[in-house]
C-alpha cells in the first residue's frame, strides 16, 4: 500500500508495521494519523505533548506549517505504538482509499463526507 509523497511502502520495515513509513511528516501525513487513531485534534495534541494549536497549524490546508525535525519522531513513535487497525487506516487515508466522515445532513441520503 504505497502512499504519495512523504510515506513509502517497504514490507521489510520494522517501524510501524503497517509496511509505511513517512519520511517527512506534512500537515497530510499528520492528520491521517490523527484519523487513523480517531482522536479530536486537542486529544492528540495532548497524545503527543504538543498544543492544539500547534496541531491545528500542522493541519491547516491554505498555510500548513510543517512540524519541526524534533517533532516528527514524536509523531514516528506515535505511529509505531499504534494498533494494528489504526496502523491499517492510516495507509488506507493516506493511499485515498478512504473517505472522510459522514456529516450529518448527509447520513440520511447516505452520502459520505470528504
Amino acid at each position: 500500500m504505497a502512499a504519495t509523497g512523504a510515506a513509502s511502502a517497504d514490507p521489510g520495515l520494522e517501524g510501524c508495521g503497517c509496511g509505511l513509513t513517512v519520511v517527512r511528516w506534512s500537515g497530510r501525513e499528520t492528520r491521517a494519523l490523527r484519523e487513523a487513531l480517531r482522536m479530536s485534534i486537542r486529544a492528540f495534541a495532548e497524545h503527543l505533548g504538543v498544543s492544539a494549536a500547534t496541531v491545528s497549524g500542522w493541519e491547516h490546508p491554505s498555510a500548513p506549517a510543517p512540524p519541526r525535525l524534533s517533532t516528527q519522531e514524536l509523531l514516528d513513535q506515535a505511529l509505531k505504538l499504534a494498533g494494528a487497525d489504526a496502523r491499517t487506516r492510516f495507509g488506507l487515508i493516506l493511499a485515498g482509499v478512504v473517505h472522510g466522515p459522514v456529516r450529518r445532513g448527509d447520513r440520511r441520503r447516505g452520502r459520505r463526507g470528504g
